[in-house]
């Protein structure tokens, strides 16, 4: 991104508890990295090293887990197919849906402690 990016500030949630696109989440949090970082690849990195947390079952539906979309086949693939999806916006993607299932775990508790 070499266009200077400008902030509106935060957004507001949607109306009733609807969604936003996984991009419209990770996006701003790419360029904000970008901001304060020069993110470029290293050369011949080979895998990623992963040693977290699994994403959630819901996600894996969709998604690789994490150790397998960090794999160079996976990593490579992704920059092939879409032009936004290199290694750093994958890290960024990773961490919102660990945040997601932690999310669904954290309500899960609370409505366990209200029912009790």
């Amino acid at each position: 991104m070499t266009e200077r990016y400008i902030p509106n500030g935060d957004k507001e949630w949607p109306e009733g508890n609807e969604t936003v696109a996984h991009q419209d989440l990770v996006m701003p949090l790419r360029i904000a990295l970008e901001y304060l970082y020069e993110l470029r690849p290293r050369i011949d990195t080979g895998d990623v090293p992963y040693d977290g947390y699994n994403i959630g079952k819901r996600e894996r539906a969709q998604s690789f887990s994490p150790s397998e979309r960090l794999t160079t086949e996976q990593l490579d693939e992704s920059e092939d197919n879409d032009s936004d999806r290199d290694p750093a916006t994958e890290i960024i993607s990773l961490a919102v849906q660990l945040g997601m299932e932690q999310g669904r775990r954290l309500e899960a508790q609370a409505r366990a402690e209200q029912s009790e």
